[in-house]
């Protein structure tokens, strides 16, 4: 009896062993490598047995496609895709394309289809592959190749290496990040949620192996990675920095305490323009207040703080390969670099012209403004609702928050920008009796119109819209 409940507890025990050996196995992941091989074929050779040494389940192929690399590649028997260079690709630009992308294709697979290794072609990175026109379009051009099943159609996009002909995640990427302590940790946390395959960018586990080669022995003695043998650096000691747009913040707010100090009645005029608005339109219409001061100080900070939304509905949705994406269609916006900057840099002028002008406007067609201060402070003086509104979005993003109240916030900012007009118009018309009605459809008719217009222009000339709607999904 006692025998068999020896034998009992060892089978028990075995089976625990096996169902915990198979979902450590499961839990690896398996090396990808992007590839740009060297001129060299000597060099190309040597980079392909060391990734041989580390179990490589998949190279994607960049540019140059020498035939001896790629023979090498069949020979070492490591699958391999090759990439056709076509990135961040809307529909339109697809649909103009797409006979010289059907012959791109043609010529990788008759060039290749003989190499057991060969798995396909990566025929989009970062590309509209959402949009149902793309896909369309897609759909056509992979009956006009003629493959059948005999071709697959890779896409790399969001992170992830997918099929698109089956629409299904392949692989899980960590792509181009120099090479340190910080970067090894991702590393190691990616292994375990990767999935089947986690790919690399060669020169990143180049420089990475180099300057800690204890992860290249564990590479060497594992067929798969595994989170547990990969050895992991000190991650230095690293002192918070204030990012740029909070100095820019804190600086607003200080220019706000500093037209206080300059200005003795500031402070109480503000609560005066919320609380009493009727008496101090009066006042500036009586032109009994004449700084303009203030308002200057508003007209800028207004821009300033439409930069900060513009930098956070920026952050909020696009991904720095969203943003590059934004600049390789828009090269222009990048007037301050290729970066997040230049479009806080853009939204404060975009800001700050069209104030211009609503000050303009107001003020040209009203005879009983005799003074542009007059138009200035009636103008501005809403604009003290941004310092709470805009420090919230900017405290609410740091703060991780949701997408869809930064974006309510941000929208928040546009109508109250937009209502500053119609309101001064309102108020600033008060004092001219029978012309009234005609300055207001001059300023607040004429101002909705073209607002509509504007929108609609927008709407119907929709390029824009298919540039946006990609740099946001990828």
């Amino acid at each position: 009896m006692k025998s068999k409940s020896k034998y009992l507890c060892l089978f028990s025990g075995l089976l625990l062993w096996i169902f915990f050996a198979s979902d450590l196995v499961s839990a690896q992941a398996s090396l990808g490598v992007v590839w740009n091989p060297p001129p060299n074929e000597l060099q190309a050779s040597d980079e392909l047995r060391t990734l041989k040494s580390y179990s490589t389940k998949l190279v994607i192929l960049k540019k140059p496609r020498n035939p001896y690399i790629i023979t090498e590649l069949d020979r070492l028997q490591i699958p391999f895709l090759i990439d056709a260079g076509n990135e961040f690709y809307t529909a339109s630009k697809f649909s103009d394309q797409k006979d010289a992308i059907l012959r791109q294709v043609n010529e990788i697979y008759s060039a290749n289809r003989k190499y057991s290794s060969f798995l396909g072609i990566l025929i989009f990175s970062h590309s509209q592959t959402h949009s149902d026109s793309f896909k369309f379009i897609f759909r056509s051009l992979a009956q006009a190749s003629n493959f059948g099943d005999s071709l697959s159609f890779y896409e790399f996009k969001n992170n992830q290496l997918g099929n698109l002909s089956e629409s299904k995640k392949t692989g899980s990427f960590f792509l181009t990040q120099k090479p340190g302590a910080g970067t090894v940790h991702k590393f190691h946390d990616l292994i375990g949620d990767a999935g089947d395959l986690l790919i690399v960018e060669y020169s990143w586990l180049k420089n990475t192996l180099g300057d800690f080669p204890d992860i290249e022995l564990a590479l060497q003695n594992s067929a798969s990675l595994n989170e547990a043998v990969i050895p992991l650096p000190k991650l230095p000691e690293e002192t918070p920095l204030l990012h740029w747009s909070v100095i820019v913040l804190l600086l607003l707010w200080i220019s706000l305490a500093v037209n206080i100090v300059i200005s003795p009645t500031y402070k109480e005029t503000i609560f005066r323009y919320f609380t009493s608005h009727r008496f101090f339109v009066d006042d500036i219409l009586s032109y009994r207040e004449r700084s303009s001061l203030s308002a200057i100080f508003l007209f800028f900070q207004h821009a300033f703080f439409g930069g900060l939304v513009t930098y956070v509905m920026a952050r909020t949705f696009l991904t720095e390969t969203g943003l590059e994406a934004l600049y390789s269609y828009l090269p222009a916006l990048g007037f301050m670099g290729q970066n997040y900057f230049s479009l806080f840099v853009l939204g404060s002028i975009i800001v700050l012209l069209i104030e211009v002008i609503a000050v303009a406007w107001i003020y040209i067609p009203n005879p009983s403004l005799s003074h542009l201060n007059q138009a200035l402070n009636l103008f501005t003086w809403t604009f003290h609702l941004d310092f709470l509104l805009v420090t919230l979005i900017v405290v609410l993003f740091f703060a991780g928050s949701s997408p869809i109240v930064l974006s309510v916030l941000s929208v928040l900012y546009v109508i109250i920008w937009f209502s500053s007009f119609n309101t001064t118009a309102l108020d600033s018309s008060k004092r001219l009796g029978m012309n009234r009605t005609r300055y207001l459809f001059k300023t607040i008719a004429l101002h909705t119109l073209a607002f509509a217009l504007v929108v609609a222009f927008l709407l119907i000339f929709d390029g824009w819209l298919e540039v946006l709607d990609l740099a946001v999904h990828i």
